[in-house]
């Protein structure tokens, strides 16, 4: 679509499900589904963290949260925990 505009071309709905024809579709689905998959093994990973450093217990309240996070040792490790991991798993993936 940035292309088409670039160019002057109109890019209207009939352009924009002009994606269905690409010869790339296929590609393009299977970069999204590895996408969705990387997300989701991340959420799993920040959810174990999560409960094995602050517990299963239910959250009360933002402030509550935040004060767990930023205000105890055990958010301090979360954070630290949880930066360390976001760091080294991109080069899992390689």
């Amino acid at each position: 679509m940035s292309r088409r505009r670039e160019q002057g071309i109109g890019a209207g709905w009939k352009d924009t499900f002009g994606i269905l024809r690409s010869p790339s579709l296929g590609a393009i689905l299977l970069l999204g589904l590895l996408l969705t998959g990387i997300f989701i093994f991340w959420q799993l990973t920040a959810y174990t963290i999560y409960d094995l450093i602050l517990g299963p217990q239910l959250l009360v309240s933002i402030s509550g949260f935040v004060h767990d996070v930023f205000l105890t040792s055990a958010g301090r490790s979360l954070i630290v925990l949880g930066v360390s991991i976001g760091f080294v798993s991109p080069w899992w993936y390689c």
